[in-house]
Parts: C-alpha cells; sequence; structure tokens
C-alpha cells in the first residue's frame, strides 16, 4: 500500500473517530431526552401522540428502539449513532463530488464538515436524522442523473419521505426542491418529467403508506395531524420567534462588542457562530451570480457539470429556507450544510486553479483571496480541536448513572450523582415527578414517569389550552416532588405560582450544563 493510499486511509478513520471522541464529551442537553424518552415510551407499549404528546414526525422515535432493545436504554448510544451518522454523511459527500472537486480538495471539504459539523448540537436529534435523510435523497438523485436508473429516484422520494416524516417543514421544502430540479432538467420534454415525478412520488407514497398504517393501527391519525400539522403554527413557533434578531443581528453586535473590549477569548467563539451562519447566504448568493445567472445556464443546463452544481445549490436552498422558517439557529441548519461546504469548497478550488493573474492588481487580489480562505481553514481548525482539547480536558470524570455513561466536568459529577442519590433514596419507581424546563433529559435520567404526556416544559412555550392539561394531570396524579431548573421567575409566571402554591422548596444544587436544580416537595 502507498504513501497516498495510507493517507487516505488515515482521513477516513479520522472521520470515525472524531465524531465519536466529542460524542462521548459533550455536554448534556436538555433537549436530549426528547427523542430519547419518545424512543423509550414506545419500547414500553406507548402510543406516539396519544400516550405521548410531540409534534415532531415519528421517524426520528422509532430510529432508537433498535438501539435500545440491542444496547439496553442509555443516552451514549444514540449519540455514538448521530456521530457515525456524521461520518457516512462525509463519505456521501465525498462520492457526490466527484465530478466538481478534484480529490485533494474533495478529502479536505470532508476533513472540515465532519470536524466543524461535530461540534454543532451533537445529541440524539431530529435534525440530525433530517440532514443524514436529506443527503441521502441528494445520492439517490445524483445516481438518477448519473445513470438514468429510474429505480434511484424512486428511492429518493422513499427517503425524501422519511426527511418529511422527520422534519416536516425541511421535508416538504426538500420534495419542493426536488420536482423544481425535475422540471429545470426536463423542462423541454414535459412528458418525461412527468413520468419521473411519477416514479419520485411513488417512493414518497411508499413510506408515507408505512406511517399512516401505524396511525390507523393505534387509531391516531387525528392527533398526529394536530401535533404535528396544527400545534406547530398556533402553539410553537408564536412563541419562538424571537431567535431571528438573537442569531441574524444581536450575535455579530456581541462579537463586535466583545473585539471593541478585547475580549479576545468569547470574541474567537462568537467568530465561528457569526461565520456559520452567514456562509450560506454568502454561497447562495455568490453561486447564484456566478453559476447561473451570469452564464445564464439556468436556460441551458448541460450534463453532468453545471447541472450537479444546479442540483446542489437548490437543494441547499431550500433546506435553509426551511430552517429560517422556523428560527435561524445554526444547529437548525444542519440539513444546509453539506451542500453549503461542498459548494464552499467548489469556490475554494475555482480561486486557488485559476491562472496566473497578469495584472498586479489581479494578483494582489487572488493573494488576498488565498490569504484569506487559509486563515479562515485554519480557524476552523483550530477552533474544532480546540474545542475538543477543551471538552476532553474538563469533562474528565466517568459518570455512571442507569442512563448515562458519558464524560462530565468535576462539578457536574457531584450534582448529577448528587440528583441519583435524592432519587433512589426518596421517590419510588411508580411514583410521580413532574419536570420544569430541562424537562425531558431529567424525565430520562431520573427514570421516573410523567404524571402528564409532555415532556419538554418551559413556561411561555406553550399556549394556555396545553398549560391548563398539564395542571389538570398535576392536579389528577398529585405528584409529591416537581424538579425545577428554570429559576426564580417573576410571581406572574404561571408555574412559578403553581410551585409556590402547592409545594415546598427542600434542595436545590447545580447539576452542570442542565441547570441549577431546585427540588420542590408537596406541602
Amino acid at each position: 500500500m502507498n504513501i497516498r493510499k495510507i493517507s487516505i486511509l488515515f482521513i477516513f478513520v479520522f472521520w470515525l473517530l472524531f465524531p465519536i471522541l466529542i460524542a462521548f464529551h459533550y455536554p448534556l442537553h436538555p433537549d436530549e431526552g426528547i427523542i430519547l424518552n419518545g424512543s423509550e415510551y414506545i419500547l414500553k407499549g406507548k402510543v406516539l401522540y396519544k400516550d405521548i404528546f410531540e409534534f415532531i414526525g415519528p421517524v426520528s422515535f422509532f430510529i432508537n428502539v433498535p438501539l435500545f432493545k440491542i444496547f439496553g436504554v442509555n443516552l451514549i448510544f444514540p449519540r455514538i449513532f448521530v456521530a457515525f451518522l456524521i461520518s457516512i454523511e462525509a463519505l456521501i459527500l465525498f462520492f457526490i463530488s466527484s465530478k466538481i472537486l478534484d480529490l485533494r480538495w474533495r478529502i479536505w471539504m470532508c476533513f472540515f464538515f465532519v470536524i466543524t459539523v461535530s461540534t454543532l448540537l451533537l445529541i440524539p436529534s431530529h435534525k440530525w436524522y433530517s440532514s443524514f435523510f436529506t443527503l441521502v435523497t441528494a445520492l439517490f438523485l445524483y445516481l438518477f442523473f448519473e445513470r438514468k436508473n429510474s429505480l434511484y429516484l424512486i428511492l429518493s422520494g422513499f427517503t425524501a419521505g422519511s426527511v418529511f416524516m422527520t422534519m416536516i417543514n425541511n421535508g416538504t421544502l426538500l420534495i419542493l426542491s426536488i420536482l423544481v430540479l425535475l422540471f429545470l432538467f426536463y423542462r423541454k420534454h414535459f412528458k418525461r418529467f412527468l413520468v419521473n415525478s411519477l416514479y419520485f412520488g411513488l417512493g414518497l407514497i411508499l413510506f408515507n403508506l408505512l406511517i399512516i398504517f401505524y396511525l390507523i393501527k393505534y387509531n391516531i391519525l387525528k392527533e398526529f395531524l394536530y401535533s404535528v400539522f396544527v400545534f406547530p403554527f398556533i402553539g410553537y413557533l408564536p412563541k419562538h420567534t424571537g431567535f431571528f434578531y438573537t442569531y441574524f443581528i444581536g450575535t455579530p453586535l456581541e462579537l463586535l462588542e466583545s473585539i471593541l473590549k478585547l475580549r479576545i477569548t468569547k470574541a474567537v467563539t462568537q467568530f465561528f457562530w457569526v461565520f456559520m451562519n452567514y456562509l450560506p447566504i454568502f454561497i447562495f448568493i455568490y453561486f447564484l451570480y456566478a453559476h447561473i445567472l451570469k452564464p445564464k445556464i439556468i436556460m441551458n443546463f448541460i450534463y453532468p457539470r453545471n447541472n450537479l452544481l444546479c442540483m446542489f445549490f437548490i437543494l441547499g436552498l431550500f433546506q435553509y429556507i426551511s430552517a429560517i422558517v422556523q428560527t435561524p439557529q445554526y444547529h437548525r441548519l444542519l440539513s444546509t450544510y453539506p451542500f453549503v461546504f461542498l459548494l464552499f469548497f467548489r469556490l475554494i478550488q475555482e480561486i486557488f486553479t485559476q491562472n496566473k493573474a497578469k495584472s498586479r492588481y489581479n494578483f494582489f487580489k487572488k493573494l488576498t483571496l488565498k490569504s484569506g480562505i487559509l486563515f479562515l481553514l485554519s480557524y476552523l481548525m483550530l477552533r474544532s480541536f480546540t474545542y475538543l482539547f477543551n471538552l476532553c480536558s474538563t469533562r474528565k470524570y466517568i459518570l455512571r448513572m442507569k442512563k448515562a455513561i458519558v464524560f462530565v466536568s468535576k462539578e457536574e459529577k457531584k450534582g448529577l450523582e448528587q440528583l441519583e442519590k435524592f432519587v433512589l433514596k426518596h421517590i419510588k419507581t411508580e411514583d410521580y415527578v413532574f419536570c420544569i424546563y430541562g424537562a425531558s433529559t431529567l424525565f430520562f435520567l431520573i427514570d421516573r414517569p410523567n404524571p402528564t404526556k409532555y415532556d419538554y416544559v418551559a413556561p411561555g412555550g406553550y399556549y394556555k389550552k396545553i398549560e391548563e392539561d398539564i395542571f389538570k394531570s398535576l392536579k389528577i396524579k398529585k405528584p409529591i416532588y416537581i424538579f425545577n431548573t428554570w429559576g426564580n421567575r417573576n410571581i406572574k409566571d404561571i408555574y412559578y405560582y403553581y410551585l409556590l402554591k402547592n409545594y415546598l422548596l427542600i434542595d436545590s444544587f447545580d447539576i452542570g450544563s442542565l441547570g441549577f436544580l431546585k427540588i420542590w416537595k408537596k406541602r
């Protein structure tokens, strides 16, 4: 085996190990239990949308059920599975970019993709599953356009259906983007466009029939339609619209403030979030101008080179739109980043492979561009490795709870072990415990039944009807203990008022990334 093959093998091994290292050390997240609880409830025979209130598609919950059956109910194996998906995404990117990127840039693209996205909310999440299925759909589309085999189009419809039943907004925009692509590619052969659309629709229907069968079997079609298609628009999104300012305006302003006040460490981290938020916008604007509008190839598609760029551009753009329609947080852009990185490194390749400039002005222009890109890539690499180093150096104590074997900080280990001791000593296995904020992961860790069907409860996070339903369940089941990491809120807060009126604060301690826990006992 020559040096080149050994180097490539080393890189592939790195792609696999880097995300797994982060998965073991990643901080516990308040939302981590959302998918884990749903999967465990299904394993115990409960029914989604009936016994458990969820407003995301069912696919995410079913993914972890086999993992729990094989390895037991523990959060680390779903994390490792997500890390494995990142490595598979890198391999897919390596494959589908073969006609638009040279080998060295394909390797570098996958390298930077892995080290960058591994630092973005590496927990079991519907966002990661949606990102993976979206890229698999792109792979089947690539194979269809490459080999002209309609089977790949059916498969792309099948995986697009899985995206739709994972994240409705991502799936809807993915389906629409594929129909747009088919129309653009076959607009001069409208009959062929209709036939290909039918093939794609067949795969879409096949997957959704599986979900419909589950819904009809358990008689939850009405609950599913309300929870997934109605509630997000009337009960969730209206409460979560303030992130647009925070991530697109607030974060750059905070970066500027940190620079002016010479808070270098904070500024370095904030620059990363600004970069991750604004890179998609820059890339899409550049490719819209340079590869579509300027050469007018939108009216003259010539396969394979330009068509592939257009395919990745349209898929990525539609996924970006689907993300910012909700809230433009960086981790909601996970299904966008594979296409953004692919187009980004195509741009880098174009800059580095251009002929030498004749004029002094062009020479300095290209020298500046190349220097800026090298600085940016060096920053991404150093930031990602520094992030991993900090995780490994500060989170070096093994936490051994019933459902969590991960690396944590010394303080977090102490707090979570204190929580486990309290639960084992004072709360029977069959006793109800209610959790406010950080709720989903707390429910998962303490392993006690929830008196309501709502696993993640944040004050002001739902509208009045659901809050009334929660309090109705609390009055009937009467949990002895309530765990709260929301902190002291204004007396007008409905949950805090309920605690003050019916419960007595008996203990409080820090549980690290999940917050400062306060334990309330019924009066």
